[in-house]
């Protein structure tokens, strides 16, 4: 009978070890799904981001007739113009490039960014006045 009961302890023991090796390995995955997930969530920051500042490069590219665009990309833009130019005034006071929001390259204000033939002369006068920066031609 003592025999038995050493098997036995040692079964349970063997099982007691099987499970917390079990409960090892669920931290260690549970721990590298969350490091996934933390990775997955930056990225997809880092995509929108990008996603950003490339339509606003795109953007500026369009307004200058710097690049040919397909017909329907043509009337996004056109679109967006017109809600900018609705948006100018309201934003005149907060005047803002993309400096401020972390794009060096590129300025997102509606004056640089809108076609000059829509840009109003009121607006075009308190931006000189302002002593803004001059829009670059790249």
């Amino acid at each position: 009978m003592a025999k038995r009961a050493a098997i036995k302890a040692q079964v349970g023991a063997l099982f007691r070890q099987a499970v917390d090796q079990l409960d090892d390995v669920k931290n260690v995955v549970r721990r590298k799904g969350d490091r996934f997930e933390a990775d997955i969530k930056r990225l997809i920051g880092e995509r929108d981001r990008l996603l950003t500042l490339l339509g606003e490069q795109t953007y500026k590219l369009a307004n200058q007739g710097k690049i040919p665009l397909p017909s329907f990309v043509q009337r996004t833009v056109e679109a967006l113009n017109e809600v900018v130019m609705t948006l100018a005034p309201a934003t005149e006071s907060k005047h803002t490039s993309s400096r401020a929001h972390g794009h060096a390259d590129v300025e997102t204000n509606s004056s640089a960014a809108a076609p000059k033939k829509r840009t109003p002369a009121k607006k075009a006068r308190s931006k000189k006045s302002r002593g803004s920066v001059s829009k670059s031609t790249n």
